[in-house]
Order: C-alpha cells, then structure tokens, then sequence
C-alpha cells in the first residue's frame, strides 16, 4: 500500500467514527467551564539596581544642616534595621574636634524624630582622629526584637597631657541604645577605650615608636560580644600590625582572647600607605581577618593580599592556609 492511499484510508475511518459512531460518555455529564476574571492588587516590580521609590524622595534621602552648632558632617557606614529602617553613622565635622554622628531612619526613609535631635545623635564624647572612619554595626537581641543596639568604633584623638609623653590615638567603642541614648550596661558608660600601646620597640632596632590605634572594622555576635580590628599606624618606618580585641557584651575585654583580649599580628611587611583591616566573624566563635599590604618596593607598585583565621581565642587556625 502506498503511503497517499493509506492515507486516504485513515481519513475515511476517521469520518466514519466522528459522524456515524460518536464516542460513547459514561457517568454525568459535566457541566461546561466558564472563565472568570479576578481583579489582583496594583503591584510595581523593581528593576534591579534602580532606587526604591518608596524610601525618602525617589530613592534618596539627603540630611542637611540640623542646627546651627552642627553644620557638617559625612557619612562613613550604613546599616539596615530588622524593621527595615536604616542607620548611618560616621563624623561631626565642625570646625572642633570630630565627634561620633549617627543618624536613623525608617523604612520610609523618614528621619525618627525620637532619634537624638529630629533623627541626628551627636556624642558628646569621646574626641575622635579622622583616620579609619566610623564603624557601625547593629545587634539583635535573639529572643526579643525589640532590644536592638548600635554599636560604633573609630579612634580617639590625640591627647596633650600636662608632665606626660603625648597620648597617641587608641581604639574606641560605643554602644547606643536604639533612641541614640548612651547604654550605660555596656562598661558601666557606654564607651570602652582600648589602648594598643601608644610607644612600642621599632622593628628596626631604633628608639621605640609612637603608634596611632586605627579601627577598621567592629562586628557583634550572636550573643552580643563585640570585635574589632585595625592596625597600628606608626609614621616612620610605616610598619603596621594588625590589632584585634574582643570585649564581652557587658564591655571589658574578653580574658579568653589573646592576651587579655587584645591581639597583635606580626606585620609580614612594612606596610607603605595605610590598608584597612576587615574582620568577619565566623559561627564557631572564630574569625577571618584580612588586609592589602604594600611591600616595600615602593608605595603603589604592587600590593599583596593577606588572610588569617583565628579561633575563638584568638590563636591561629592551622588547619588554614599554608603557615
């Protein structure tokens, strides 16, 4: 049989079935489906990458002079609040000493006016030295949503004491509570101070060397224990080493890290200009340290990458990397 005739016998038995010997339907009948239409709530999709229209003006929010005393400041850190707000931290820039500035927002990007002064908290203490910046970090507390706090770390300025060698910067920390107040359960005042040492040997054999405490980096963990790092920035020979601290969530250094909870790495190289130290904290209680170092070769020629991981005391996790 050929395929044309073939075909035309399986149309003639398909007519004969469609009209002569329609198929048989068991049970009821069903009753026919109509369509229906339901009107769904106005939704906009984002594109990624362009500004939220629903936080402040078209995405943006822009805090300008709140009073006359205060006039300028920059922003440094930005983080966001499990409520979806906003908080932002960095300098008062007057034409004084730098001071501690945070500001918050909602998720609206509406300043809190409960916040400080109209959403702006500026710390009347401590001074600070502009290296480094301000650092921000927030915590949770695990089982209450509502006991939220700030936490902020830079470095003090320089200090001229009357009789005494001069006070080089050191490392600072403050905890806020979230209405911009002072949280006196965190080392009795809110603030907890952590000297380095200001004059250590120099590695070169010299006279001993004045260092400026530089924070780069604060992180809380889960159980409210603060930990940041920096370097020591020592102008002369450059040669900056890592430092590190830990303090308890009630603010004192934590006697189970380092040497009474501070920690200082050896710098594998003079350092040329100055690199930030970043941290991340890992859940096991150690941490991941890391900084850009530039041999002395010359300041910009090239640079180097540098990672550590410690335990939770701090001592080095051998099982990492090849030293």
């Amino acid at each position: 049989m050929t395929f044309s005739s073939w075909l035309r016998s399986w149309k003639s038995a398909l007519t004969r079935t469609s009209i002569g010997n329609p198929p048989r339907r068991c049970g009821k009948r069903r009753r026919p489906r109509r369509l229906e239409l339901e009107v769904l709530e106005s939704r906009t999709l984002m594109t990624a990458g362009l500004l939220d229209p629903s936080f402040g003006v078209g995405g943006e929010v822009i805090t300008g002079e709140f009073d006359s005393n205060h006039s300028q400041f920059s922003i440094s850190n930005v983080v966001a609040l499990p409520d979806g707000g906003v908080i932002a931290a960095g300098f008062d820039q007057r034409s004084g000493p730098n001071r501690f500035l945070v500001a918050r927002y909602n998720a609206a990007g509406e300043p809190v006016a409960a916040f400080g002064n109209g959403g702006v908290k500026v710390l009347d203490g401590p001074i600070l030295w502009f290296e480094g910046g301000t650092q921000l970090a927030v915590w949770s507390n695990p089982s209450d949503v509502n006991d939220v706090r700030i936490v902020l770390a830079g470095s003090t300025a320089f200090q001229e004491i009357p009789g005494m060698p001069l006070k080089f910067p050191d490392s600072v920390v403050v905890r806020l509570k979230l209405d911009g107040s002072l949280d006196t359960t965190f080392n009795g005042t809110g603030e907890q101070i952590i000297d380095f040492g200001d004059y250590r040997p120099d590695p070169n054999g010299g006279f001993p060397q004045g260092y400026r405490d530089i924070t780069t980096a604060v992180a809380v963990a889960a159980d409210g224990s603060i930990s940041l790092a920096g370097f020591g920035r020592e102008s002369l020979s450059h040669f900056q080493p890592v430092q590190i601290a830990r303090l308890t969530a009630d603010g004192n250094l934590d006697p189970n890290f380092g040497v009474n909870g501070k920690l200082i790495l050896p710098d594998p190289v003079s350092g040329g200009p100055d690199h930030d130290v970043f941290l991340a904290l890992q859940p096991d209680g150690g941490m991941v340290i890391s900084r850009d170092t530039d041999p002395d070769v010359g300041y910009y020629d090239r640079s180097d990458t540098d990672v550590w991981r410690l335990n939770p005391n701090g001592s080095f996790d051998t099982n990492f990397g090849d030293q």
